[in-house]
């Protein structure tokens, strides 16, 4: 597997990839103009990596964060890739990008959403020195209202 940043190329996949996940967010994102501007605005300012099987020539998984919010807005491994670590790859990378010291947002499922236990029992490798905690799930999301609403959980910094 090679992690890598996302290019226009990767766009279709990475629709194909959030069509798999439109269920576990109730809402559409394939469909969603803002969905759409936040793809190229993410390509845009280098804010989005990928996992590719390097043998299949194909996408696994997308990472979307920001540099300014220090934040995880957007992670998602194909089913069938799932378990295997790329998820994992991904988030240190992205982490990798973000600043240590201020705490690190990640939108992630409401509670109760089944398909979203695994993203609750994820574990950061340890040494990364942060702690997660929740907040409200009024916590608001990039993009707006009209996209899927989400919970979002925060890392703060050990200490703090």
């Amino acid at each position: 597997m090679l992690i890598t940043e996302v290019t226009q190329g990767h766009i279709p996949q990475w629709l194909a990839l959030a069509a798999e996940m439109e269920p576990l967010f109730q809402g559409s994102m394939v469909n969603n103009p803002e969905f759409q501007v936040y793809m190229r605005a993410k390509i845009e300012h280098h804010e989005v990596f990928t996992v590719v099987d390097h043998t299949a020539q194909t996408v696994v998984g997308v990472i979307g964060f920001s540099c300014t919010h220090n934040r995880i807005s957007w992670l998602g491994v194909f089913e069938q890739y799932r378990k295997h670590g790329a998820g994992s790859k991904l988030l240190l990378c992205a982490l990798n990008q973000l600043d240590p010291v201020r705490a690190v947002t990640v939108c992630t499922f409401r509670d109760g959403e089944p398909g979203g236990q695994p993203t609750y029992l994820f574990v950061v490798p340890s040494g990364n020195g942060c702690i997660m905690t929740r907040v409200p799930d009024e916590a608001t999301r990039h993009g707006g209202n009209s996209w899927p609403q989400s919970r979002s959980i925060t890392r703060q910094p050990e200490g703090d």
